[in-house]
C-alpha cells in the first residue's frame, strides 16, 4: 500500500499545483481590477507573466530535479508557493500606490504591476511539475507512462482549477480568502513531503535503482538531440492554442459567446489533452521514434482540418432530426464541441510525453528533459497567446474603424 502510494504520489502533487497556477491566474484579474482595472491589456500581462513565471519554474525545476531529492526540493518548494501567494495581498496594495509604478504610461504601469506581482509565485510553483515527474519516472517500470500520466494529472488540475475557480470559489468567496486559503493548502502540502523527507521513503526509491545503461552521459548529446525535441514542444504547444482561438470563434458563429461555449470548449480541449497526454505514455514505451511523432503529426493535422466538416455535419444532424431538436442548449454546445475538436486535442495530447520519452531515450537525464520541455511547451503557449491576442486586438480596431 506505501509503494502505491509513493508512486502516485508525484501525480498528486503535480495535479495540487497546476490547479493552483490556475486558481491563481483566475484570480488575478480580480485582485489587481481595484488599481488596474479590467481590460485586453490586463489580462494579456496576466497570461504573459504567469506562463513566463511558469517556463522559468520548468527550467529551474528540470536542474533542480537531477541536483537534490525530491522530499526535501518539494517541501522548499511548497513553503515558497505558500509564502509568494500570501504576499500577494499587501504586495499588490503597495504596489498600487507605489509612486514609481504611478508615474508610468498606463500600459507600462499594467505590465510592471503585473510582472512584479505575478512572475514569482508563478515561478515557485512552475518549479514543481518536473522535480515530480522525475520523481515519477525513477519510481516507474515504463518512463513513457510516467511522463504521460504526470502530463496527464497536470492537465487534470489545470481542469479543476479552473472550473473550481470559476464556478464557485471566485462567486462565493472573497479574493482575500481565495488567495490566504491557497497559500495555507500549499503549506500543507509543504508539511506533508516534510513528513516523507522525515521518512526518507523518496530516498530508498529514487537512490537504490541501478541507473539504466541504455542512454550515454548528457554532456555528449548532439546538439540536434536538444534543439528538436524543444522545437517540437513548441510547434505542438502553438498548434494547440491556435486551435482552440479557432474553435472559440467557430463556437460563437454558431451558438454566440456565452459561458456555455467557453465551458464546454476548456472542458473538451483539456479533456482531450489529458487522455492524449495518457495515452501517449503507453505508446512512448513501444514506439518512440522520429516516424511516431511525424504520424501523430500528420493525424493531427487531418483531424484539424477536418474539424469544420464535422462541426458542419453536426450541425446538420440538429437540424434534420427531431431527436437532435429536443437535446438543451448547453448539450448541444457540448456535442458539437466534442465532435469537432476532442479528435485533434486527443492526437496532440500524444507529441508531449513521445518527446520526452525520446529525449531520455538520446540521453537527457529525467530531470532536465521534463524540465526543459515543460518550459518549452509554456513558450509555445505564450507565443501562440500573445500571437491570437493581438489579433484580436486588431480585428475589434477596424470593426471600430
Amino acid at each position: 500500500r506505501m509503494k502505491r502510494l509513493t508512486r502516485y504520489a508525484p501525480h498528486a502533487t503535480v495535479f495540487c499545483a497546476s490547479g493552483a497556477i490556475m486558481i491563481l491566474e483566475l484570480t488575478a484579474g480580480r485582485l489587481v481590477a481595484r488599481h488596474l482595472g479590467m481590460s485586453l491589456y490586463t489580462w494579456t500581462a496576466i497570461i504573459a507573466a504567469i506562463m513566463g513565471g511558469m517556463a522559468a519554474g520548468n527550467y529551474l525545476g528540470g536542474r533542480w530535479a537531477d541536483r537534490f531529492r525530491a522530499a526535501p526540493a518539494l517541501t522548499v518548494l511548497f513553503a515558497a508557493a505558500a509564502a509568494a501567494c500570501a504576499t500577494l495581498l499587501p504586495l499588490n496594495a503597495l504596489l498600487g500606490e507605489w509612486t514609481p509604478l504611478v508615474a508610468l504610461p498606463w500600459v507600462s504601469r499594467i505590465l510592471a504591476h503585473i510582472f512584479l506581482l505575478f512572475f514569482v509565485p508563478a515561478l515557485v510553483l512552475g518549479t514543481i511539475a518536473p522535480v515530480a515527474a522525475r520523481l515519477a519516472i525513477v519510481h516507474a517500470e515504463k518512463e513513457g507512462r510516467a511522463v504521460g500520466g504526470v502530463f496527464a494529472a497536470g492537465v487534470i488540475g489545470s481542469i479543476a482549477g479552473t472550473f473550481l475557480s470559476g464556478y464557485w470559489l471566485v462567486l462565493t468567496f472573497g479574493v482575500s480568502a481565495i488567495v490566504l486559503t491557497s497559500a495555507g493548502v500549499l503549506a500543507v502540502l509543504g508539511g506533508v513531503w516534510a513528513m516523507v523527507w522525515a521518512r526518507g521513503d523518496d530516498q530508498a526509491a529514487v537512490y537504490s535503482r541501478p541507473t539504466p545503461e541504455r542512454a550515454p552521459r548528457e554532456e555528449k548529446v548532439s546538439w540536434h538531440a536538444r534543439i528538436s525535441p524543444a522545437l517540437i514542444v513548441v510547434v505542438s504547444n502553438v498548434a494547440f492554442m491556435t486551435l482552440e482561438l479557432a474553435a472559440s470563434r467557430m463556437l460563437s458563429r454558431e451558438f454566440g459567446a456565452s459561458l456555455y461555449t467557453w465551458t464546454s470548449l476548456i472542458g473538451v480541449a483539456l479533456a482531450g489533452i489529458a487522455l492524449g497526454n495518457y495515452a501517449g505514455g503507453h505508446l512512448a514505451d513501444r514506439s518512440a521514434t522520429a516516424r511516431t511523432l511525424a504520424r501523430l503529426f500528420v493525424l493531427a493535422s487531418a483531424a484539424t482540418a477536418l474539424a469544420p466538416f464535422c462541426a458542419e455535419y453536426i450541425h446538420r444532424l440538429f437540424q434534420a432530426y427531431a431527436l437532435f431538436g429536443m437535446l438543451s442548449w448547453p448539450s448541444r454546445i457540448l456535442l458539437y464541441t466534442v465532435a469537432a475538436f476532442f479528435a485533434p486535442c486527443f492526437l496532440l495530447g500524444f507529441i508531449s510525453p513521445v518527446v520526452v520519452k525520446r529525449a531520455l531515450d538520446q540521453g537527457w537525464t529525467a530531470g532536465n528533459a521534463v524540465g526543459d520541455l515543460y518550459a518549452w511547451g509554456a513558450v509555445g503557449g505564450i507565443a501562440a497567446t500573445l500571437l491570437t491576442r493581438s489579433e484580436e486586438h486588431t480585428s475589434e480596431l477596424q470593426s471600430l474603424r
